[in-house]
């Protein structure tokens, strides 16, 4: 799953606290974290499209398995 993420003023702090929570579930039901980073100029991209946070996430086993929480 990508996140491209734009955060309200103030909101990183409530998305760092939000990660935290969520670093659990992935772990639990056998999801990895296979990119974290901070957005930067795009170079090719339309007008709006910058981003503050990029993640890239994998759910295992499956997509099946994501959707019934397990």
């Amino acid at each position: 799953m990508l996140n491209l993420l734009r955060f309200a003023p103030d909101g990183r702090a409530s998305y760092d606290e939000y990660s935290r929570r969520a670093g659990v579930f992935l772990e639990r039901y056998a999801g990895e974290l296979l990119y974290a980073g901070d957005g930067g100029t795009p170079l090719v991209a339309e007008q709006g499209q910058a981003w503050d946070t990029v993640l890239l996430v994998r759910h295992l086993p499956d997509r099946a398995a994501f959707s019934r929480g397990g």
